[in-house]
């Protein structure tokens, strides 16, 4: 009799094992009992509802294996993280190359002025200053930030002009870059604002000073609001994709269409990350043109910002 107990067992945990294997490890709760009397104790196991819960339980793992993806996403094997921080990164080591020089760096602010103030003698000296001088000043800052402390002033100030030999380069892409914002801008505001920017032009045609301000104070820009600010998006998406384009003609030695083809590409992968650097040069740029007498270290500042941007998207490069 004990001999057909054990046997008895020995089927019973060789058909829960069976089941057991069949659903995936699916826990049994069943009562051995001591004999066939004891049987029906044993619950059906519904393979069907075990598949189910199989299924669901793997759903699960699946969702958060999505959701821990989804923390460490990459672009071109670097964490968005890691890219994001490029910004905060760049702040610092403007912050540093300014601190080791600050007097070059503040000279070159006060030549910038000086040169946007050129308008007030004629708007034409002021239109070669912003698409020539500027722009070879602005980039030529970069070498000057890589330099070590301590430089005598002329030192300083013949590395922060090292660009010189690009002018020409730098002022076609300039002008091509301000040609083409221009005309979108125009074309666009010509769309939302037809008939009230052509009232003021014609009002205005002669003072361009006085079309400004009436830009400003008599359009109603709240009429097309979305519009606005779709093209204000788009605006800063095609900035963003060609905000390198002067680096890189200078730094590697690039012609223009080259160097705007490497801006292009770089970029656009890293887009959403250096976004926020971007807005971030914006502000900077609109203070260093609003305040007058913190221009002289916004503008150099600003500049050393853009440079080091360049640098840490620069070592992205593949």
């Amino acid at each position: 009799r004990q001999a057909r107990q054990h046997e008895i067992r020995m089927n019973q945990l060789a058909r829960m094992g069976f089941q057991g294997e069949q659903d995936c490890g699916s826990a049994q709760f069943t009562r051995l009992g001591h004999g066939p009397r004891h049987q029906f104790l044993v619950p059906e196991v519904d393979t069907v509802k075990g598949s189910e819960r199989d299924h669901s339980g793997a759903a699960r793992n699946k969702i958060r294996k999505l959701v821990v993806n989804l923390h460490v996403l990459k672009v071109r094997g670097k964490d968005i993280s890691e890219l994001r921080a490029m910004t905060l990164h760049a702040l610092s080591l403007a912050a540093a190359a300014f601190r080791r020089n600050p007097y070059p760096f503040a000279a070159t602010g006060a030549i910038a002025l000086a040169l946007n103030l050129l308008g007030l003698i004629h708007p034409i000296l002021s239109t070669v200053a912003g698409l020539f001088v500027l722009p070879m000043l602005y980039v030529g800052l970069g070498t000057l930030a890589e330099a070590e402390p301590g430089l005598r002033f002329t030192q300083a100030l013949r590395l922060a002009l090292s660009a010189w030999p690009r002018t020409a380069a730098l002022g076609g892409m300039m002008f091509i870059l301000f040609l083409f914002l221009s005309t979108l801008l125009g074309i666009s505001l010509s769309a939302l604002y037809g008939d009230e920017l052509m009232v003021l032009a014609q009002t205005h045609e002669s003072d361009p000073a006085a079309f400004s301000q009436a830009l400003l104070q008599e359009i109603n820009w709240s009429a097309s609001a979305f519009g606005l600010a779709a093209l204000v998006l788009l605006t800063l998406g095609l900035i963003a994709l060609i905000w390198m384009a002067p680096f890189a003609l200078v730094y590697h030695n690039m012609n223009v269409l080259q160097a705007l083809r490497w801006s292009v590409q770089m970029t656009r992968p890293h887009f959403a990350a250096l976004f926020p650097a971007l807005l971030l040069w914006v502000l900077f740029s609109g203070l260093s043109g609003a305040l007058v007498g913190l221009n002289i270290i916004l503008w150099p500042f600003t500049a050393l910002f853009h440079f080091y941007c360049f640098r840490s998207l620069g070592k992205q490069a593949p």
